[in-house]
């Protein structure tokens, strides 16, 4: 049914940005964590959606046309994988992808150069949603190198499970940046929620902790998780100094 109605991964996440948008816009109005006027930063955050999108698009195809030039479907694919059932390969695809990029941000926090590139998504001084969006070219650049790689190149995934795995992805993208506080019943140990997020977004020193974004495992065994029931709310979020957001949005 679904892969009729969806013949490409790219239509799950596009369906899956629009309904969801409507989820928690409907959501934070309810049942807001903290008071926000968004009017203070909604042409910034208008200007990072526009930014992700041309940015995504842009490293995607990029992505895919260099790996098919230099033979890495063939090179990298696992047919023992390819084989396994499809909720199996979604699951661990979000697994594999959720330690990578933990990696890849922790280098963003580790080194100056990386920080640059994730700048862009530190000034947010409101978090909700949309803001969420906020990420320099860079930064999704890096992100979607394992992005691609894993379910295109290794599990060679079907558009249904790619479309699946993705639109995951951005409920995950807006529940962890929206102003709720709501949590997941039996998953909150495990998958990251507001409260968990929101702290990795302060102006204090726990900016360089709780860096996964899926799941809270690897900040547990890195040594990097701070527990969200010991810092005391109402602290401030942002960089807590001025750059161009020109030169953040491009992530230099």
């Amino acid at each position: 049914m679904l892969e009729k109605l969806f013949t490409r991964y790219q239509d799950f996440e596009i369906a899956a940005l629009l309904g969801l948008a409507v989820v928690f816009e409907l959501l934070e109005h309810l049942r807001p964590a903290r008071p926000l006027d968004r009017r203070r930063s909604f042409g910034l955050d208008f200007l990072g959606l526009l930014v992700a999108v041309v940015s995504v698009n842009v490293s995607r195809l990029s992505l895919f046309f260099l790996l098919d030039s230099l033979g890495a479907r063939d090179r990298l694919a696992v047919p023992a994988i390819q084989s396994l059932p499809s909720v199996v390969k979604i699951a661990g695809g979000i697994v594999v992808l959720d330690f990578c990029l933990y990696w890849i941000h922790r280098a963003m926090h580790r080194f100056d150069v990386l920080w640059r590139a994730h700048e862009w998504h530190h000034s947010i001084e409101q978090l909700y949603w949309f803001s969420g969006l906020r990420a320099s070219f860079v930064h999704i650049f890096l992100y979607a190198v394992p992005q691609v790689v894993v379910p295109f190149f290794v599990l060679q995934a079907t558009p249904l499970e790619a479309g699946i795995g993705f639109a995951l992805g951005v409920f995950v993208q807006f529940y962890v940046h929206s102003n709720l506080d709501l949590g997941l019943g039996p998953l909150d140990g495990l998958v990251i929620s507001p409260r968990y997020h929101r702290i990795h977004h302060s102006l204090t020193k726990n900016r360089d902790m709780n860096l996964g974004t899926t799941f809270t495992l690897w900040d547990r065994i890195f040594g990097t998780y701070v527990d969200p029931a010991s810092v005391a709310p109402g602290y401030v979020l942002g960089l807590g100094y001025p750059k161009s957001p020109a030169r953040m949005m491009l992530g230099v």
